[in-house]
Formats: structure tokens, sequence, C-alpha cells
């Protein structure tokens, strides 16, 4: 999961092109620490890293993304 935060004024235009990136699996509003939340695929870490770099952070608005990775399913 990547936490995506995204300049307001540029909000629709941002969610548009990161729909139609082929790693993003899921994107999905939220009201948490971020205002977007999407679910990356990705081979590995680096892998990840750069997906995050070389795509969603060179997206027009986008103003940062942080990782999340979830470790272990407990239910």
């Amino acid at each position: 999961m990547v936490g995506i935060d995204v300049a307001s004024e540029q909000y629709v235009e941002a969610t548009r092109t990161l729909q139609e990136l082929d790693s993003v699996q899921a994107l999905y509003s939220s009201s948490g620490d971020h205002m977007l939340m999407a679910e990356v695929r990705a081979a590995d870490g680096d892998a990840l890293g750069d997906v995050i770099s070389d795509e969603v952070l060179a997206i027009d608005g986008v103003t940062a993304a942080h990782p999340s990775f979830l470790q272990e399913r407990l239910k």
C-alpha cells in the first residue's frame, strides 16, 4: 500500500492518471493520513521504490508518496 498526497487543485487529474498506471492495482480515497491509498504491485522493495519515484511522484499534483508493507495477515 502506498499513501499518496495530492494538491487539492489537481486531485481529479492526478487521480485519473494514477488509475491508468499498470502498477496500481487498486486506488482508494482516504480520510486517514493520506488523501489516497494505492495498492501497488512490484517485484520487490527496490522495484516499488522505482514505481514510486519514476511513476507516482512524476504525476503533476502528487506531493508525497509513503509506502507501507503488509507483513502478516492476522485474520
